[in-house]
Formats: structure tokens, C-alpha cells, sequence
């Protein structure tokens, strides 16, 4: 790590045989001390999640996701309630899920259930304690937006069953402009 104003470079104590890992994502960990770091081996199917703090170098696995055959790199990683948590999708039980991560000691906690993948992750409003994100639950040819609980209420977790929420979304296609899409209605229940 350089300062923008310029100066020493800073390495990253990383362990293990750097030949052997690529550092697949970097980015700043919700705050201006430390980044997250996504470090794959050769393989491609552990990825060591990393905080890193840039002033003294000193790193901290957080987490480690693993596959018998290969993972995704998470470009969906979004900071929560202040950087004490971060979102996570991952296919370790087979789908592809959201998860919560505690920043602190990397428990992960899954938001979404079900036969079916979410492809991306849209929106967290924590305030109201919803996420949004795509998923084709009936038909993988679709994709449809959809919400659930973003923590638990009462000890259960609220994004099993049918608490998983259609979003409606209508589209106006026009000869003078591409495809626009806007919000018709949302279904609260």
C-alpha cells in the first residue's frame, strides 16, 4: 500500500507460498484502516477472506469458503451496521446463497433459503431490515427481483418460506429508447 500523497510502500504479510495464491479482490473494509482481501489458491476453490490493516501490514483470516471443484470470487460484499458485518454469497450447501458475515469472528448467518440461486445482490436497506436481490426461483430463464429479512426477529430467521418477496416490475419498451424499466407496484405482506 502507497499513500496517494506518496511514500514507503507497505506490504502485507500474507502466510504460505505467494507462487501458490493470487489475490482475486481488494477492496477498503468499511472503514480507512483496513481492506478486505479475497486470496484464492491455484486451484480457484478456497478463497481465505483477509482483513488487512495498510499501516502496519499485519493481516487476520476472517473466513474461508471452500468447493470440492471451484468458487466465485464475491463482487457482492456489502458493508452493514457501521462495518461490523458484511454480506456474502456463497454455494457451500449446494446453492447459491446470501449471507451475513460477522466482521469480528466470521459466523455466517444465511438469508436466504430455498431451491433456488440468487444471482445478485441489489440493495440492503438496514434501517427498515429488508435486502433485495435477484433470484429465478421457478424458471432459471428468469430473473425477478425479491426481498428478505435481513436479520432475525424472535431468535427465527424471517427469510424462510414465504417471506421470500416478489417485487413487481414493469417494462416500457419504445421505439426512441432502449429498454426502461420502472416500479409498478411493491406487495407487502
Amino acid at each position: 500500500v502507497v499513500s496517494v500523497s506518496g511514500g514507503e510502500t507497505r506490504w502485507f504479510n500474507f502466510p504460505g507460498d505467494s507462487r501458490q495464491h493470487y489475490i482475486a479482490r481488494m477492496d477498503w473494509a468499511g472503514n480507512s484502516k483496513e481492506v478486505i482481501i479475497q486470496r484464492l489458491n491455484r486451484l480457484q476453490n478456497t478463497n481465505w477472506v483477509i482483513l488487512a490493516n495498510h499501516v502496519n501490514g499485519k493481516t487476520r483470516t476472517i473466513m474461508i469458503d471452500r468447493d470440492e471443484a471451484w468458487l466465485d470470487v464475491v463482487d457482492d460484499l456489502i458493508w452493514i451496521k457501521k462495518g461490523r458485518y458484511f454480506s456474502w454469497i456463497s454455494e457451500r450447501d449446494g446453492w447459491r446463497r446470501l449471507y451475513i458475515v460477522n466482521r469480528k469472528n466470521g459466523k455466517m448467518r444465511k438469508i436466504t433459503k430455498g431451491r433456488f440461486d440468487v444471482i445478485s445482490i441489489q440493495a440492503i436497506d438496514v434501517a427498515r431490515g429488508w435486502v433485495y436481490y435477484i433470484a429465478s426461483p421457478k424458471d432459471p430463464a428468469q430473473r425477478l427481483l425479491y426481498r428478505s429479512r435481513l436479520m432475525a426477529v424472535a431468535g427465527r430467521n424471517c427469510s424462510a418460506g414465504a417471506s421470500m418477496e416478489p417485487i413487481v416490475i414493469s417494462s416500457l419498451r419504445t421505439i426512441a429508447g432502449p429498454f426502461i424499466p420502472g416500479l409498478l407496484s411493491v406487495r407487502h405482506r
